[in-house]
């Protein structure tokens, strides 16, 4: 009897360390970017290095190219626990931290080096923010300098009046403030963009050159305009409960992967986004420089813009303190 009772001790054990070693959690994420974009290859590499460290308990399954529908759509996937994570630009995170939307607003922060004391500043609120609401920011992630890109030149507001622009389809105070001054703006999605320039729906876009030479977008709208209007951020977001049933022990490798993705992408970003406009160039694309008074008629046309959205689309208190803090970088 005491030997019986010695294996089934035996057989317990084993069962337990195998039932330990048989624990997988598989994660969805989906993401607009095309898998041979520099966001594509870098959330492959990432897959792969979350199945070496967690040695296959943890697995990415990543949806690129934009086959899970828009940001819009991948968010309520993952409210409905179809989809686990997602990866986002401010334009998908307005329906969850409207805030973000000032960060991108055209004027306001105009190098890299405020970009980065900006986001100093305000990541540690950003984050509470987003993740009071039920998910886990991995990472935050820069992804160059929004540009206009038209079927035509657009080198002064007038210009831009007469096209129909692509607008975020999640922020409809923005598109109808900016209706109201005189520009006609059509909510698309982004793996939708493309389609609406072939047919005529929209002829312009902002949008970095990274992503107007990775979407194929200055194939049909070939006219630049080389005026940096406002940096572009993303990130990457999980479902809370999903971060929630990884193992511990695991998590501070994982996101330690993840750091290094985001530093990559950010350390390259100035690099990606020249070689992206030389290709274009070479395929046809045409950049347009501005004159010092062409310019100042952009800053008018969006100062007129943020004093209207001022407390509809975009926070009083989130615009100022981001207001506040690049001040204080430019007087440092």
């Amino acid at each position: 009897m005491k030997k019986i009772g010695r294996i089934t001790i035996l057989l317990l054990g084993l069962l337990i360390i195998s039932n330990a070693f048989a624990y997988s959690l598989t994660i969805k994420i989906a993401s607009i970017a095309p898998e041979n974009s520099p966001w594509g290859i870098e959330l492959n590499k990432l897959a792969a290095e979350w199945k070496k460290i967690s040695n296959g308990q943890v697995i990415l399954k990543i949806y690129h190219n934009g086959i899970a529908g828009d940001e819009g759509t991948v968010l309520r996937k993952m409210n409905m626990g179809q989809l686990h994570g997602g990866i986002f630009t401010a334009r998908g995170l307005t329906s969850i931290a409207p805030d973000i939307t000032v960060i991108s607003y055209p004027f306001l922060i105009k190098t890299e080096a405020e970009l980065d004391y900006v986001l100093l500043k305000i990541k540690p609120m950003m984050n509470r923010e987003i993740e009071a609401k039920g998910y886990k920011i991995l990472a935050w992630s820069k992804a160059g300098w929004v540009r206009f890109f038209g079927k035509s030149k657009i080198e002064v507001p007038e210009d831009l009046k007469a096209h129909k622009l692509v607008s975020n389809p999640l922020d409809q105070a923005f598109l109808q403030t900016w209706k109201e001054l005189g520009y006609h703006l059509v909510p698309l999605g982004i793996p939708d963009v493309l389609q609406g320039l072939n047919s005529g729906l929209v002829t312009a876009l902002w949008a970095s050159p990274i992503a107007a030479g990775t979407f194929q977008w200055f194939g049909i709208a070939k006219h630049m305009t080389n005026l940096k209007v406002a940096p572009l951020i993303g990130a990457i977001l999980l479902s809370d409960n999903v971060w929630e049933r990884i193992p511990d022990h695991l998590k501070p490798q994982l996101q330690q992967a993840v750091d290094e993705v985001a530093d990559r992408l950010d350390n390259q970003i100035t690099r990606l986004e020249n070689e992206a406009i030389g290709t274009m160039v070479r395929y046809g694309l045409q950049i347009h420089n501005l004159t010092p008074a062409m310019i100042d008629q952009w800053s008018i046309a969006f100062k007129t813009g943020a004093e209207r959205l001022l407390g509809r689309s975009m926070s009083v208190a989130m615009y100022n303190l981001i207001k506040k803090y690049v001040d204080e970088y430019r007087n440092q």
